[in-house]
């Protein structure tokens, strides 16, 4: 039986397992999903180990310390900085090779939004998932500016942006009460807040920002397009 699953941490609340295992039920595939929850990114050499291993996804915190631990990058994942599936390649000597669907799943969930509302963006957090986010705005020229936690934002900066992205963790279960540190008073009817979040469905982001007439999308409909992408590329 070929097994395939998520690597990160922490993993308890991961949508993963369900969207997986409802996956190989409906293709009748040989196979199951799995959750590997570890403490360390080197402790993936261990579980590659594993013969039955084919696959799996990558999430908080590994998608970019994984990637001097792979055999090689394609193409995408390469320019992009980070890596959140892994097929493994047993066919002769064992090989890793890392993809990213993150970038896939953003860019088929944001892009009929674009012409909408603009071209210009503030991205909010510069770690792995930020990385496809900085890929796709860059394909469809799109200006941002990448918002850390030193970064001072005004009331200024906010309404010159047309699309705001959380690509931060905050707000994310069971940290619901946590949001990025802008004033809800700032956010008006001509933002898109997409935020990558999906769990809860309404972060305090998207809430705050709903509230002020803003447009809003959560990270559910970009999480299924990446897993499917990801999918495709441990049975192509």
């Amino acid at each position: 039986m070929k097994i395939f699953g998520l690597v990160g941490h922490p993993l308890e609340h991961s949508f993963s397992p369900r969207y997986f295992t409802e996956k190989i039920r409906m293709e009748k595939a040989d196979a199951c999903f799995q959750l590997f929850d570890i403490d360390h990114v080197e402790e993936i050499s261990r579980l590659i180990e594993n013969e039955d291993l084919c696959g799996f996804t990558v999430t908080l915190p590994y998608k970019q310390t994984i990637i001097p631990l792979l055999d090689a990058l394609d193409e995408t994942a390469e320019t992009i900085g980070a890596v959140n599936v892994v097929k493994i390649d047993r066919s002769n000597a064992v090989r890793t090779i890392g993809y990213n669907t993150d970038c896939i799943g953003f860019e088929q969930s944001i892009q009929k939004y674009i012409p909408l509302y603009g071209k210009h963006a503030l991205l909010l957090g510069n770690g792995g998932a930020a990385q496809a986010v900085k890929y796709v705005f860059n394909k469809h020229q799109v200006n941002y500016r990448i918002v850390t936690r030193n970064t001072v934002l005004t009331a200024k900066d906010v309404e010159a942006a047309d699309i705001i992205v959380n690509a931060t963790p905050l707000g994310m279960f069971p940290q619901v009460d946590t949001c990025p540190a802008i004033e809800e008073q700032w956010f008006n009817k001509h933002h898109l807040l997409f935020d990558l979040v999906y769990n809860p469905q309404q972060t305090l982001f998207l809430k705050k920002g709903q509230q002020k007439g803003a447009k809003t999308v959560n990270g559910y409909e970009m999480l299924c397009l990446q897993a499917d992408a990801a999918w495709k590329i441990w049975n192509e």
